[in-house]
C-alpha cells in the first residue's frame, strides 16, 4: 500500500514537472512570436541593405502600408532616409512596409537604431495597408489605402533635426533604385557613431546630422 502511494506521488511529481516545463516553453514561444507591429520605410524594407539582418527571421510581412499622418522624409548624404519626428505634420504620407515582429527583434532594432543613444526614437503611429506592390521605383503610381482600417504600429524616427535637414526635399517613399545607387552602409554607421560621441562629450568631430 505504501509502495502504491509512493509510486502515485512520483507520477504526480513527474506530471507536475512536465506541466511546469511546458508552461515555460509556452511562455518562451509567446515572447518570441511575432505580435508587435513595425512600420519600416527605409533600409529595413524587403531587398534593402539591412532587411535580412534584422527582419529576415522572426518577422511576418503584413504588406505594403501608408502612414495616416504626414512626416518629412529626407535623405542624408550617405543615402540614408530620415523621418523627422520634430517636424511631424508636414511632408507626405510615407510609403513603407508593415511587419509583425517579436520582442527580441524589437530589442535588436532599438540597439541598432541607437534609441538609448537618442539618435532615433521609436513612436507609435497609425498606418493603413495598401493594395498592390506600391511604388518600387519603377512605377509612377502612388500607393492607395485598402479597406482594412487603421493599424497602430511602432516606427523609428530621427530624434531631432537641424535646419539643413529640414530644408532638404521631402520624399513620399525611399525607392530601391535610389538606395542601390546612393546608400553607403559604412559611412552611415560612422556618422551615427560620431554623432553619438559629439552628443556625449559636447565636442565636434567634423560631422553634422544633416550629413547622415
Amino acid at each position: 500500500m505504501m509502495f502504491g502511494v509512493g509510486l502515485l506521488g512520483s507520477i504526480l511529481t513527474l506530471k507536475q514537472l512536465r506541466s511546469w516545463r511546458m508552461s515555460k516553453i509556452g511562455h518562451k514561444d509567446e515572447k518570441m512570436s511575432p505580435k508587435i507591429g513595425l512600420f519600416v520605410y527605409g533600409t529595413l524594407k524587403q531587398g534593402f541593405h539591412w532587411h535580412e539582418k534584422f527582419l529576415g527571421r522572426g518577422s511576418i510581412f503584413r504588406g505594403k502600408a501608408l502612414t495616416v499622418g504626414r512626416f518629412p522624409l529626407v535623405i542624408g548624404n550617405s543615402g540614408v532616409p530620415y523621418c523627422l519626428w520634430d517636424s511631424k505634420g508636414s511632408g507626405h504620407q510615407i510609403e513603407g512596409e508593415l511587419y509583425w515582429i517579436d520582442s527580441e527583434t524589437l530589442d535588436g532594432l532599438d540597439e541598432y537604431e541607437g534609441v538609448c543613444k537618442r539618435h532615433y526614437r521609436r513612436e507609435m503611429i497609425e498606418v493603413m495597408l495598401t493594395g498592390g506592390n506600391g511604388n518600387d521605383g519603377k512605377s509612377k503610381g502612388v500607393m492607395q489605402p485598402s479597406y482594412t482600417g487603421k493599424i497602430k504600429t511602432w516606427c523609428y524616427f530621427k530624434s531631432s533635426s537641424d535646419d539643413l535637414l529640414r530644408q532638404k526635399v521631402y520624399h513620399r517613399s525611399y525607392t530601391r533604385s535610389f538606395h542601390d545607387k546612393h546608400y553607403h552602409a559604412i559611412k552611415h554607421i560612422q556618422v551615427k557613431q560620431q554623432l553619438y560621441l559629439e552628443k556625449e562629450y559636447g565636442k565636434r568631430f567634423g560631422v553634422n546630422d544633416s550629413l547622415g
